[in-house]
């Protein structure tokens, strides 16, 4: 008798808990990556081979319209070249169709950015 409550127990538990809760990622605390990770990767392994110092910090200042069929993702970057610190707008043009790469252009910056909420 014991052991069939338990049994019972254990499928009503499972039948109630939510579906996300089942879910492989949940249990790893795992969240969808934006739109924009697989752009930041691209940027920052182009600053990486332009200027072969280390990133330091890494800000997403958004996507922006370009051509027709086309897009932006603008990164900044903040790079350390021993004492000089320095940032890096990295703008990384594509193709909204089929996320083809176009172009990859960099800007230096002293001064932060601030961004507009």
């Amino acid at each position: 008798m014991n052991r069939s409550f338990r049994q019972a127990f254990l499928l009503l538990a499972l039948c109630l808990l939510p579906p996300i809760a089942l879910h492989p990622s949940a249990a790893y605390g795992q969240t969808a990556q934006p739109e924009y990770a697989k752009w930041g990767i691209v940027a920052m392994e182009a600053a990486k081979a332009k200027y072969g110092v280390p990133i330091v910090d890494y800000l997403h200042l958004g996507r922006f319209p370009a051509a027709p069929g086309t897009a932006e993702e603008r990164f900044k970057l903040w790079l350390k070249d021993g004492s000089r610190e320095f940032g890096v707008i990295v703008s990384v043009q594509f193709y909204t169709a089929n996320d083809r790469l176009i172009t990859v252009k960099f800007q230096e910056t002293d001064r932060p950015i601030s961004r507009r909420r």
